[in-house]
C-alpha cells in the first residue's frame, strides 16, 4: 500500500536573493515528496533585483506549483503570517532562500510531524561559504567558541531544543497558539518556539534532518550581521519578556568588562590585572578553537584567529547598542503565557 502523504505548504520570505534563489529553488523542486501534494508560497519584501524573474521563470516550468505574494511590510515574520493564513496544507514547512535542501528534507519532517505528534522539527545547520572568507566564517559560524551552544550549529544528535532552523509545523498550532510576533523584525522564531512550549508542546531537533545554508561570504557582511543579531538580542526581551539567554548576553558582558576595566586601569591595580586576565584568557580560547577549526586547513588559521574577536566584540556593540536604546523606545513589551 502506497504510504499517505499530508498536504504541505512550504512559506519562503524572500528579498534581493537572486544570488541564491535559483539554487534554492531547484533544490525543492527536487524534493521527493509528492509535489501534487504541496503548495510553495514565495514571499516577496518588494525585492529590486531579478529574484522575482527567476522565481517566475520557475512557476512557467511547474504552473499551479507557486503563490507569489508582496509583503509590503518587508520584514519576515509578516511574510510568514501571509503564508499561514493562505496556506491549504495541513502543515507548514518555513524555508529559507539562503539555504539548499536535500531530496529527503520534507518527507522527514512530514514522517516525523506525523508519527510523533511534535509541534515544530527542523534539522541540523550545515554551514558553508563561498571563496577564502566565506569559508572562514562558515568555520566561525560552526564552532561553538564562535555561537555559543547553539545545538543545530554546532552539534549532531536528536533532542528538545530552545529552537530550530526554519521549521516544519502543524498547520493547526497556529490556530491554538497565534502567528508570528510581527513586533520582531529578527529571532521571532525563538520566541514562537517558546510560547510554543509554555503551552505544553514540543520543539524537536532531529540528526536525520539537515539543510546546508550559505553564511555571508565577505568580512563587511559578517559585522553587520553581528551588529544587527547582538542588537535584537537585547531588543527582543524588550519586546517580548523571557526570550534572553545567557548565550546571548556573553558578548555584551565581554564588551561591557573590557570598557569598565579599561576605563578603571589608572585606578586601582586590581582592575589592570583583571583586564590582563581577560584578555589572556580569551587569546588563549581564541588560539585553541582557532587551531582545532584549521587543524586540516591552517591557511586560514590567521583570518578565524581575527574573525572571532571582531564578530565577538560586534555582537557586543550592537547588544550594547540595543541596550543603551531602551530608554527612548517605546515600550511594546508582553509576556508569552
Amino acid at each position: 500500500m502506497e504510504k499517505y502523504s499530508p498536504s504541505v505548504s512550504v512559506i519562503i520570505p524572500v528579498y534581493n536573493e537572486e544570488r541564491y534563489i535559483r539554487r534554492f529553488l531547484t533544490s525543492v523542486i527536487n524534493q521527493s515528496f509528492s509535489k501534487e501534494k504541496m503548495e510553495i508560497f514565495i514571499i516577496d519584501g518588494c525585492s529590486t533585483d531579478n529574484t522575482m524573474n527567476i522565481v517566475r521563470e520557475f512557476d512557467l516550468q511547474y504552473p499551479n506549483l507557486f503563490v507569489c505574494l508582496k509583503n509590503e511590510y518587508h520584514t519576515v515574520p509578516f511574510a510568514l503570517n501571509m503564508g499561514i493564513s493562505h496556506a491549504k496544507g495541513k502543515y507548514i514547512i518555513r524555508m529559507d532562500a539562503h539555504a539548499e535542501f536535500p531530496p529527503e528534507y520534507i518527507q522527514r519532517c512530514v514522517d516525523y510531524l506525523s508519527t510523533k505528534h511534535y509541534d515544530n522539527v527542523g534539522g541540523h545547520l550545515v554551514t558553508v561559504g563561498e571563496g577564502f572568507i566565506g569559508e572562514t566564517i562558515a568555520m566561525l559560524f560552526s564552532s561553538k567558541f564562535g555561537v555559543g551552544s547553539c545545538q543545530f550549529r554546532t552539534g549532531n544528535q536528536n533532542g528538545f531544543v530552545e529552537t530550530v532552523p526554519y521549521g516544519a509545523f502543524p498547520k493547526e498550532l497556529f490556530n491554538r497558539i497565534g502567528k508570528f510576533n510581527t513586533h520582531l523584525t529578527r529571532t521571532q522564531d525563538l520566541e514562537m518556539n517558546l510560547r510554543i512550549k509554555k503551552n505544553g508542546g514540543k520543539v524537536f531537533l532531529a540528526k536525520d534532518i539537515y539543510s546546508k545554508y550559505y553564511c555571508r561570504s565577505s568580512l563587511k557582511k559578517m559585522i553587520k550581521y553581528a551588529l544587527t543579531n547582538g542588537y535584537w538580542s537585547i531588543k527582543k526581551n524588550h519586546v517580548c519578556a523571557g526570550l534572553i539567554t545567557i548565550r546571548h548576553l556573553v558578548p555584551l558582558i565581554f564588551l561591557s568588562s573590557i570598557i569598565i576595566f579599561s576605563i578603571l586601569f589608572s585606578i586601582h591595580p586590581f582592575f589592570q590585572w583583571m583586564l590582563i586576565l581577560e584578555l589572556s584568557v580569551y587569546f588563549l580560547l581564541d588560539l585553541y578553537f582557532t587551531y582545532q577549526k584549521t587543524f586540516h586547513s591552517i591557511r586560514q588559521f590567521p583570518l578565524l584567529f581575527l574573525l572571532f574577536p571582531i564578530f565577538h566584540l560586534s555582537y557586543g556593540c550592537g547588544a550594547l547598542t540595543g541596550l543603551l536604546c531602551i530608554p527612548f523606545q517605546k515600550s511594546t513589551i508582553h509576556h508569552v503565557n
